[in-house]
């Protein structure tokens, strides 16, 4: 197995893997989704790091195409990649991931959870 290597975040907030506490996503590339496309405990990301991607695992969820995304350290299922999303009119875009947020911690000024 090759070397890990782990991206630390210093802008805060940002969240981490609950796990591990492995740093994941800073909040300001959470999308504002529209009430009616918004799912309770569920943040969707324009940029993550730290995560592994399951490349021949696709699925789909309505018209999108999507794979499970992973804690690299940990494992930890965080939740999923769009790889094709189907609609012109949609918020989403290829590559945009959402994240299961009971599964990770938010961390705000620089604190240890």
């Amino acid at each position: 197995m090759g070397r890990l290597f782990v991206k630390e975040l210093r802008e805060t907030p940002h969240i981490v893997c609950i796990n591990c506490r492995t740093c994941i996503a800073v909040l300001r590339h959470k999308l504002h989704l529209p009430p009616d496309e918004a799912e309770e405990n569920v943040g969707v990301f324009r940029k993550v790091v730290n995560v592994q991607v399951e490349e021949y695992q696709n699925y789909q969820v309505g018209p999108h195409t999507v794979t499970n995304i992973y804690c690299i350290k940990c494992g930890n299922e965080l939740g999923c990649q769009y790889i094709h999303v189907v609609g012109e009119q949609n918020i989403l875009r290829d590559g945009y991931v959402k994240i299961m947020m009971e599964q990770t911690l938010e961390i705000r000024d620089e604190e240890e959870p």
